[in-house]
C-alpha cells in the first residue's frame, strides 16, 4: 500500500498541470492565404494573450501556424503601417479544429472555421 500511496503526489501534479495547461496539446490549426495581387508583409497573429510571427506571404501563397489563445478570442493579422485586420471567429483556450481565411493586405475576404471544445 505504500508503495501506491507514494505515487500520488506525483499523479496529482501530472492531473493539475494537464488540466491548467490546455493549450499544450491540440490547439486551433490556423491557414491564411494571401488572395491578394501584393505581398502581406511581416504578417503577426494576434489571439488573446499570444502572437505568433508569420512573415512575408507572396500573393497567392498561404501560411499555417497552430494557435493557442489564453482564454476567449478571436484573431487579429497585423502588419507594419497597415490598421489590423479582424478574422470573425471565436475560440477559447482548449479548443480544436481548424480556422481557414483568405484575405488580402486590406481586408478579409473570406472566412471558414470549424472549431469546438476539445472535451468533444
Amino acid at each position: 500500500m505504500k508503495k501506491y500511496l507514494s505515487l500520488l503526489p506525483a499523479l496529482a501534479s501530472l492531473c493539475l498541470s494537464t488540466a491548467c495547461e490546455p493549450a499544450a496539446r491540440g490547439g486551433v490549426a490556423f491557414h491564411l492565404q494571401n488572395a491578394g495581387a501584393e505581398p502581406m508583409r511581416q504578417v503577426v497573429v494576434h489571439v488573446r494573450g499570444r502572437s505568433y510571427a508569420v512573415g512575408d506571404i507572396a500573393a497567392g501563397a498561404s501560411a499555417s501556424v497552430t494557435l493557442h489563445p489564453r482564454g476567449e478570442s478571436h484573431i487579429e493579422l497585423a502588419q507594419p503601417g497597415r490598421p489590423r485586420l479582424v478574422v470573425d471567429c471565436y475560440m477559447d483556450s482548449g479548443y480544436t479544429g481548424s480556422i481557414h481565411a483568405s484575405a488580402t493586405t486590406e481586408r478579409i475576404v473570406a472566412v471558414d472555421a470549424k472549431v469546438l471544445f476539445a472535451a468533444y
